[in-house]
């Protein structure tokens, strides 16, 4: 009897740690479950909502936009499914911790304003502000407060950015096939450094272009350093981003670009190269980038249909005179014009101090005492 005494009573021990952390887990996942209905709020909503040992699933999650928010056809974001796997040993001791976020086939619509200003869904970020939110500092808020996430995965989703700050009506650009992993992510606080990685098309009229993403970022300061990374985009679909109003329009070409971003202490600088290939304008009337169009063609004739401009933006992130469509533009134009020759030297060196409708007036002149 001595014999089997011990071990009978090591497994009932084993038994009841066995129950008492299943019914941890069962708790933890309940109240998870519960945070995640409260999230949703009155503007989100999943057909189905299912819970089982391995985790939570979310069936066909979608969000209401607000009435005003015409830009996202009525749903900033919906996803056929959404999984949540949780850190079980974590929320067995009570941790507010999930190991692995899988959303698929999303689609995501995202305003930018005239001011630049991004708008991601409306509803959700209003409710997530509370009073006074704004003006504490990120590493000032509770991070027991925080839900950890080590690793949001993103299949087969959709972006569209519709974006009002280069004309009316606004421009919308659209990423398809996007895969994404996303490292490291607290909520709500979006402190501490996440990784990116992520790969998409960018839809064109005519060619899809390739989108690759990679770098590490603090979303809650804007830290971050990110290699972005475009290829064989279709020209037309960037017409707004390099033209002018009254240029005219592209008929065919591509573009490659490269950039490497850095934000430190809320300072951007990125370093990039455009490079524009088989370009066939529609007129050969008039200025590309404020400059003649017809030198432009012969330069690029000049080097295999291709030219490359280096540019550098930089400026601070908060500042609200910071335009970089408009920074852009002007460092494109500056380059082109080094490109074209000594003739429009002079060009090259003022162009940065001159806006949208100088650099076409200058243009046009040059264009003139070229014939």
């Amino acid at each position: 009897m001595r014999s089997l005494r011990w071990p009978l009573i090591s497994t009932i021990l084993v038994a009841l740690l066995v129950a008492g952390g299943f019914a941890g887990y069962q708790t933890a996942v309940r109240t998870l479950r519960e945070q995640i209905e409260r999230a949703l709020g009155p503007d989100g909503e999943a057909r189905e909502i299912r819970v089982d040992l391995t985790g939570i699933e979310l069936i066909d999650l979608r969000f209401k936009a607000p009435a005003d928010a015409t830009w996202s056809a009525g749903e900033p974001l919906r996803a056929d499914r959404v999984f949540i796997s949780p850190d079980y040993i974590n929320l067995i001791a009570g941790k507010r911790s999930i190991d692995t976020v899988r959303i698929e086939n999303a689609r995501l619509a995202v305003l930018r304003t005239r001011q630049g200003k991004l708008i991601v869904l409306p509803g959700l970020a209003g409710r997530a502000a509370a009073p006074g939110a704004a003006n504490t500092p990120a590493n000032a808020r509770n991070p027991d407060a925080d839900v950890f996430i080590r690793r949001i995965e993103i299949v087969g989703s959709t972006l569209e950015l519709v974006d009002a700050s280069v004309r009316t009506p606004p421009q919308v650009l659209r990423l398809e096939q996007i895969n994404a992993a996303i490292g490291r992510v607290r909520l709500p606080s979006l402190t501490g450094v996440s990784t990116i990685d992520l790969v998409a098309a960018l839809k064109g009229p005519k060619e899809n272009g390739t989108l690759s993403i990679t770098g590490t970022a603090e979303l809650a300061t804007r830290e971050s350093g990110l290699t972005v990374r475009l290829r064989s985009l279709d020209l037309v679909a960037l017409q707004p981003y390099l033209l002018k109003a009254g240029e005219g329009g592209v008929k065919t070409g591509s573009l490659d670009l490269d950039i490497n971003a850095s934000v430190r202490q809320g300072l951007l600088h990125a370093p990039g190269t455009l490079t524009l290939r088989n370009l066939n304008l529609a007129t050969m009337n008039g200025t590309l980038m404020g400059m003649p169009r017809q030198a432009v063609v012969n330069l690029m004739k000049r080097r295999d249909g291709s030219l490359r401009l280096r540019f550098v933006l930089e400026g601070r992130l908060d500042d609200p005179q910071l335009a970089l469509n408009e920074k852009l533009a002007r460092q494109l134009a500056s380059a082109l014009a080094a490109a074209l020759g000594t003739r429009l030297e002079n060009f090259a060196r003022e162009v940065d101090s001159l806006g949208g409708k100088a650099i076409q007036e200058l243009g046009n002149s040059l264009g003139k005492a070229g014939r």
